[in-house]
């Protein structure tokens, strides 16, 4: 997305509209997101969110980041708009923290082999 497109985009924004929120860093995914509301948005273009996060009419958050006083992290989230590369980006985290949170050593040996053959194709075995 352009800057003008950027631009025109927040400055479309309204009570009700979904955006994503782009957060945390991951240097081997890139950035994750969040899907959040909008609550309203002032006669001078700043943007709040039904979860109280308020944001610059050029997207970027009002909160300070914790590691501004080093040079970087300043803004912390911005918002950006919903696209097929967000929602893949969102689904991909939520896969990737199921499977980060099973407990392997409680699978019977059932399901290990039958996560061995799915994993086996994307190894190359």
């Amino acid at each position: 997305m352009s800057t003008t497109e950027r631009e025109v985009w927040l400055a479309s924004l309204k009570h009700g509209d979904k955006v994503a929120v782009e957060c945390d860093y991951n240097p081997t995914y890139g950035y994750d997101y969040i899907i959040k509301t909008v609550e309203q948005v002032t006669p001078t273009g700043y943007i709040w969110l039904t979860d109280g996060g308020q944001y610059r009419p050029d997207g970027t958050t009002m909160e300070k980041s914790p590691w501004s006083d080093y040079g970087w992290g300043d803004p912390l989230y911005k918002l950006t708009e919903i696209s097929r590369a967000v929602e893949a980006n969102i689904k991909r985290s939520e896969l990737l923290s199921r499977i980060t949170t099973i407990r392997w050593q409680q699978l019977d040996i059932e399901a290990l082999e039958e996560i061995a053959r799915v994993l086996t194709k994307y190894r190359g075995e």
